[in-house]
């Protein structure tokens, strides 16, 4: 599908020119590179300068909703000796939100700690009643939920019944009715006065684990930390939280970290760890352990230290990352004969896929999603003959707020803008659900066509130095969800192409030549490129952590 390219808005009050200059000129930047941070960074000269030298100042514990209670409910069940359990998810942010918490404990040397993990077709997703009954027959006094649990009206309800006391730690987006849990701690809550709203879930289980260390006024191996500091990094990326703010602030420090051992597990994947190689080589790999296996298997990997029992447990997340590869292509290639077979394509795709593992059409709807730009969801049948499904969404969809008012049709949902987990116990609420929400979008034929927004177009290349340039794009670094990496776009390019298949992909390789710069990038599975041979066009491209990228290509007519 052709994207569309939009330039963004490049007028700017006085005021706004005022900051832009003086930036520019205090830290030696191009203007429309000043210009980038300036807007987003709301034209605040602190918070610029915060940006530019990776100095944003974290903003501790303190305003978060009920994380006080939460010390006290923690502080009495150690004074007594009782037993604690943390309740996690089977996905990266889960596991590493889980070892966060268990790590702290580590710090406080208490005896009386567990953890659970979900198992996906046993469980299903978060702190359910079963969870909570094994709990209790374990003489489990306290349970902390991380990165679940805002949605376990039920399973709370049933702790409650039999005398547990129960902590909520959440990032999700509220439902219509919340848990009775002792405390929740969820910066969404209505009247929580933590500034930054978007932490994943790994972010509020380090939240919670810093005020107990400030509480029992630990001073943690230095070991420690950085291990905390990397699990907070894997986390936020594979969560795909937005890198903003504190976020980009605790992923750039976990990738410092990371970089220096903090978690061998990690290294033993790949030596240089980035945004990209947590998101598209460690997280994967560890998300596969909690679709066809057990997350367990996921945590016990990277608790692992030993390099001589790291390789051949590597070796097993690569084979379990190959079995969940094939699952989701046989299931994608199933749903796309479907969709293209459709008449009229409905603006949120939704489809049924019997033969589908439950644990890929997440993967599988995102993968349809990129194909077609229309927010789809997939459901596939479980082990009990009901149904999950899986959704993500276009920039254009508010997918969880779109979604809530015909949740009831349903058995229940929940998720975020982005993405959403859903379940039914049959075909045709699945298909009400369908028409109601296809009914009230509001989608145009805008909104469903996939846009390159360009941060600047240069039509003279001879007035860069692309290596200076270079230099200064990487302060943007590192980029993802919420901070992209500038786009520029460079007219009349001469490009030469030549085309590798491998593994039924489509590899085109491109060099483009404009101005004094060469370029040499790869693009993937793109079948609006030519074979081979020389052209003309304009690019868009991008700073990564390994330099120059091409984006997308527009060949000259």
């Amino acid at each position: 599908m052709q994207t569309i390219l939009e330039h963004k808005q490049q007028s700017y009050t006085k005021e706004e020119q005022c900051v832009i200059d003086e930036v520019s000129s205090t830290y030696k930047l191009y203007d429309f590179v000043a210009a980038i941070i300036c807007t987003r960074n709301a034209f605040n000269l602190d918070e610029i300068k915060e940006y530019i030298l990776g100095t944003t100042r974290p903003k501790g514990y303190k305003g978060l909703k009920d994380i006080e209670k939460a010390i006290s409910l923690i502080t009495e069940s150690i004074s007594l000796n009782e037993k604690i359990r943390i309740v996690g998810d089977y996905d990266v942010d889960g596991v590493t939100s889980t070892y966060v918490l268990l790590t702290v404990f580590e710090s406080l040397n208490y005896p009386h700690i567990s953890h659970y993990l979900p198992v996906r077709e046993k469980d299903g997703y978060g702190l359910n009643p079963d969870i909570v009954a094994n709990a209790h027959a374990d003489g489990v006094s306290l349970l902390i939920t991380v990165d679940n649990g805002i949605s376990a009206v039920e399973a709370v309800a049933s702790a409650k019944e039999l005398g547990m006391k129960v902590i909520v730690t959440d990032h999700h987006e509220l439902p219509n009715e919340l848990p009775i849990a002792d405390a929740i701690i969820n910066p969404h809550q209505v009247d929580c006065d933590y500034p930054y709203k978007s932490l994943a879930g790994v972010g509020i289980a380090y939240k919670l684990g810093q005020a107990l260390i400030s509480h029992f006024k630990l001073k943690p191996a230095p070991a420690l930390v950085a291990r905390i500091q990397g699990l907070v990094a894997l986390g936020t990326v594979c969560d795909v939280a937005p890198l903003v703010g504190e976020n980009r602030h605790m992923v750039k420090t976990g990738l410092g970290a990371l970089n220096k051992g903090a978690l061998p597990a990690a290294t033993m994947i790949n030596s240089r760890i980035s945004v990209g190689t947590l998101g598209f080589q460690i997280g994967p790999r560890l998300n596969a352990c909690g679709r066809l296996e057990s997350a367990e298997t996921a945590l016990e990997y990277l608790r692992t230290t030993d390099p001589n029992t790291l390789y051949p447990f590597k070796q097993r997340l690569d084979s379990l990352n190959k079995e969940r590869q094939d699952e989701e292509m046989d299931s994608i290639a199933r749903v796309n004969a479907k969709v293209e077979a459709m008449t009229t394509l409905p603006d949120i795709i939704i489809d049924i896929d019997e033969m589908a593992h439950e644990s890929v059409v997440g993967l599988v709807a995102g993968r349809i999603k990129e194909k077609y730009y229309r927010p789809t969801v997939v459901f596939s049948r479980t082990i009990h003959g009901t149904y999950k499904g899986s959704g993500r969404s276009i920039e254009e969809y508010d997918m969880f707020q779109s979604f809530k008012p015909f949740l009831h049709l349903l058995d229940g949902g929940g998720g975020h803008p982005m993405a959403c987990g859903l379940k039914a116990s049959t075909v045709e609420q699945i298909h009400a659900f369908a028409k109601a929400v296809n009914e009230a979008s509001s989608l145009t034929e805008h909104d469903k066509t996939p846009k390159i927004y360009v941060d600047k177009c240069i039509y003279n290349a001879y007035e860069y130095d692309f290596n200076e340039l270079e230099k200064q794009l990487r302060l943007f670094l590192p980029t993802g969800a919420g901070n992209s990496a500038p786009t520029l776009l460079i007219k009349d390019a001469s490009l030469k192409f030549n085309t590798k298949y491998a593994k039924n992909h489509r590899i085109s390789e491109v060099v483009a030549n404009f101005g004094p710069k060469s370029i040499a990038s790869t693009l993937w599975n793109d079948d609006t490129l030519p074979e081979a041979g020389d052209y003309t066009g304009d690019i868009t491209l991008q700073v990564s952590e390994t330099g120059w990228q091409i984006k997308s290509i527009y060949l000259a007519i």
